[in-house]
């Protein structure tokens, strides 16, 4: 299979799979944080499944990202991430320059929220969100990276 329809398929599968689940995990977009603007996002809403033009984090940013950042940490460090509109889980995706993706599934959304590495599409728990980094091999299937201990 072409990577392009590879890439197509786990989209529509990821979208399919989340839409019923859009209600459970609505994000919340703003949060009064001490001192800071009160419309905080790790993230932007793009109108596609993923954004044309996106400004990917610079090679060896990925390197630094460690299980148990906060999402403010991990937005200061990467920039904010993107989200689709029509994705119901509530991902924040980011990209590399080296073609790795960080995903994170948080569970508030606010800016201090830890973010604990863990597999991919397994949500998180106990006000602490889920992250997962993966890149496609060079047989095109996608591949779960460790993401290291803060």
């Amino acid at each position: 299979m072409r990577r392009s329809h590879l890439i197509t398929a786990l989209t529509l599968l990821a979208v399919s799979a989340c839409a019923p689940k859009a209600q459970d995990h609505a994000p919340v977009r703003s949060e009064s944080v001490s001192g800071r603007d009160a419309t905080w996002s790790a993230f932007y809403v793009t109108d596609g499944f993923a954004p044309s033009g996106t400004t990917k984090a610079a090679k060896g940013t990925f390197d630094r990202v460690r299980s148990g950042m906060t999402l403010r940490e991990l937005t200061e460090m990467l920039g904010k991430g993107w989200m689709s509109q029509y994705e119901g889980c509530g991902f924040i995706t980011w990209l590399g320059e080296d073609g790795r993706t960080l995903q994170v599934w948080p569970t508030t959304y606010g800016p201090d929220e830890m973010i604990d590495a863990g597999p991919r599409q397994v949500g998180g728990a106990g006000g602490r969100g889920r992250m997962w980094m993966s890149k496609l091999g060079a047989d095109g299937e996608l591949q779960d990276l460790a993401i290291p201990p803060n």
